[in-house]
């Protein structure tokens, strides 16, 4: 993945605007390890993901592993007429490494055999370890309030 003129190895610390802000053309080359100065770039708490910060991720598995062992995501979304979007994002999780993978959606007829189901009126957040909301969802200001206060899970 390379920024902007090709610096994006010379950056340990870069904000987020001098890769994806329109001016970050204006950036130029910057090493931005232990550097204050913003040079005029916005000031922001996001930081950029690096590969290294993925590695975990790809080591084998233990051979006496089972899929329990790799978390449990429940993707919240999928209203009527739009449940692909809530489906597609179950695979995708799974692809990602997640163990378990729980689609509370509309419709269960497209989702893959591999995602459990669960209704959007009876979502449930017990062993849950990751909630992803939205996709599909449309307004659903309620249901979003009610997972929003009751996870306690990264969302």
């Amino acid at each position: 993945m390379a920024g902007p003129r090709g610096f994006y190895g010379n950056i340990r610390r870069a904000k987020a605007e001098m890769l994806l802000n329109p001016s970050a053309e204006n950036a130029g080359h910057r090493n931005c390890r232990g550097h204050r100065d913003s040079g005029g770039i916005l000031e922001s708490t996001l930081q950029l993901s690096e590969p290294l910060d993925f590695a975990r991720l790809f080591a084998s598995r233990k051979r006496d592993s089972h899929k329990g062992d790799y978390g449990h995501v429940l993707v919240a979304g999928g209203a009527p007429g739009k449940t692909g979007a809530a489906a597609m994002a179950g695979i995708a999780a799974l692809r990602a490494g997640a163990g378990l993978v729980t689609v509370a959606c509309s419709d269960a007829s497209r989702l893959a055999p591999e995602l459990m189901l669960q209704t959007l009126d009876a979502v449930n957040l017990e062993r849950i370890t990751v909630l992803a909301i939205g996709p599909g969802l449309g307004p659903s200001k309620d249901l979003v309030e009610r997972l929003l206060s009751e996870a306690k899970i990264p969302t």
